[in-house]
This record gives structure tokens, C-alpha cells and sequence, in this order.
């Protein structure tokens, strides 16, 4: 949920996100972008069309960098101020979601608790490696390398941006706007179907 404005709350059940991983949606969601998502899905596999999208929120975020002065944001866990810094990407899931997001390994997504995987702003030009060694999940190996740091949350997480000025998020591929900070927390769980 937002803080503050007139956007409604929403459920996720997988995947959210802020920066650089708020703003995919605009790119893989809006309506331009249909008549394409097939063409990068058979060139590209299923995750076609979110890989571009990554690409160029990056590109985005770097042209933006150029011209204003960095955001930094503030992260509560569990009502505890965990983090304050600068940062390219939030990404927020509910446990292991496989091979194409494998951050959270051996966390059953029926764990009751969810992550926060960040990216700390460590430069424009060790970006592409960032996102490199995050897709394959090799960043695990060496965090500190690359400003990568996990969380894992048992109640609720607070993103807080220093400014008041409306940010995007993520919400399993649409875009929720959000002022002030955004508050997540765990208000139900559904039964899996396993196989």
C-alpha cells in the first residue's frame, strides 16, 4: 500500500519491485509494446519481452542519472530501519520463482515470509554487469562485489524514498504509483497446487 495519494492497495503473488524493476511495466504493458511482445517472445523465450523491458528502464534510469541528483531511499524491515542508500534496482518476490529469477533459492514460495533482493547504486558503468550476474543468480557468489544485498522479511517491509515525489512500483507486471513510501505486508497465504 501506498502512504500516502488516492492509489488502492493491491495483492502480489509473486513478484514486485521499484527503480529500475518499477518501471518495466511501461515498457512490456503498455499498449505499443503488444504488437511486439510476440516477435521477442519467439526470438527470445518467454522472458523475451521482459529482458527488453529491463534494458531499457536501465536506459532510462542512466539518462535520468545524467540530469538529476540520485534518490536516496530508506528500507524498514520488520519495522527496523535496515538500509539507507542509493540504489538501481528493489526487487521484491515470495520465494524461489526458478530459473528465470532463482535469487531466492531453496525458499519455498508457501514459506510465509518473502525477500527484498537490492542493487546499490555502485556506478553507471558496473550496471550491465549488475544486472549480468543477477539474471543467473552468480551474484550470490560475490555480493559485496556487485551491491547486492538480501532481506528476508517475516511481517512487513517499508520502502521510503528521501523526496516526495511519486515512484513506480512494480506489481506482478503492472505499474502501482506510489508517494511518500510503500508498505508490504504478508495478509494472507492461498494453497499451492503441487505436482
Amino acid at each position: 500500500e501506498s502512504e500516502k495519494g488516492n492509489t488502492p492497495s493491491r495483492h502480489f503473488v509473486g513478484y514486485a519491485g521499484a527503480e529500475i524493476f518499477g518501471t518495466i511495466p511501461h515498457y512490456t504493458e503498455n499498449r505499443y509494446t503488444k504488437y511486439y511482445k510476440g516477435i521477442l517472445s519467439q526470438l527470445l523465450g518467454d522472458s523475451g519481452p521482459f529482458f527488453v523491458g529491463a534494458g531499457l528502464a536501465s536506459i532510462e534510469k542512466i539518462f535520468k542519472q545524467i540530469f538529476k541528483k540520485k534518490k536516496e531511499w530508506n528500507i524498514y524491515v520488520d519495522s527496523q530501519k535496515v538500509s539507507k542508500n542509493v540504489y538501481q534496482a528493489f526487487i521484491i518476490v515470495n520465494g524461489d520463482l526458478g530459473k528465470d529469477l532463482p535469487l531466492a533459492r531453496s525458499a519455498p514460495l508457501g514459506s510465509g515470509d518473502f525477500y527484498l533482493f537490492t542493487l546499490k547504486d555502485i556506478g553507471l558503468l558496473k550496471l550491465i554487469g549488475q544486472f549480468k550476474h543477477t539474471w543467473n543468480a552468480s551474484i550470490l557468489n560475490n555480493p559485496d562485489t556487485w551491491g547486492f544485498k538480501s532481506y528476508c522479511i517475516k511481517e512487513s517491509l517499508t520502502i521510503q524514498p528521501e523526496d516526495d515525489k511519486p515512484f513506480d512500483v512494480n506489481v506482478d507486471g503492472a505499474t502501482m504509483v506510489c508517494i511518500k513510501s510503500v508498505k508490504f505486508t504478508i495478509c494472507n497465504q492461498i494453497s499451492l497446487i503441487s505436482k
